[in-house]
């Protein structure tokens, strides 16, 4: 029956991410065009090693001219405490990370945001935090990042998720 259970959570997990694509493309569209204007530009997956695992996907940007953003990396997040229940795909947010050719974190962009409560993650005063964001300095709530009331669980896993996939893709090789 659990098997079952985590089965038909995955699936609908999946179908989420598939309707939310319209978002995506939407709002990543919108600020790919606000960011290059009228500069060509072409988007390209990045394969990560199989021991490297991660729920969204990385991606390089090249563009006809030098530009500061190279690369994009768009995930979900799930926003509940427990994360092997049968309503996973209740509360979560979808997001997209754009880093600069030295692999800072230039914008961070929530395009949906499916949860009961925590909506301050959304603001773009407070994703601002994170602009310039690079291996070199850790990123703790409370400290370097601003706690949001009633948003505990979406601040701590939206700041351990961007420190986590900067971090990844510092590791890759330059490709």
């Amino acid at each position: 029956m659990r098997i079952l259970t985590i089965f038909f959570s995955l699936l609908v997990q999946s179908q989420l991410w598939a309707t939310s694509q319209f978002n995506l493309e939407k709002a990543l569209k919108t600020e790919l065009n606000r960011q290059f204007k009228s500069k060509s530009f072409t988007i390209s997956v990045i394969n990560l090693p199989d021991n490297i695992v991660v729920q969204g996907k990385f991606y390089k940007i090249d563009v006809s001219e030098d530009h500061k953003l190279k690369y994009i990396y768009i995930g979900r997040i799930n926003t509940t405490r427990v994360t092997i229940q049968a309503n996973d795909t209740d509360d979560y947010l979808d997001y997209f990370i754009l880093y600069d050719s030295l692999k800072t974190v230039r914008l961070v962009k929530i395009y949906k945001f499916n949860s009961s409560h925590g909506e301050g993650v959304t603001s773009q005063g407070w994703l601002k935090q994170f602009i310039g964001h690079n291996t070199q300095k850790s990123l703790n709530v409370g400290k370097n990042i601003d706690a949001i009331a009633g948003a505990t669980i979406s601040v701590n896993k939206l700041t351990f998720d961007i420190q986590s996939k900067t971090r990844i893709l510092n590791d890759l090789r330059a490709k």
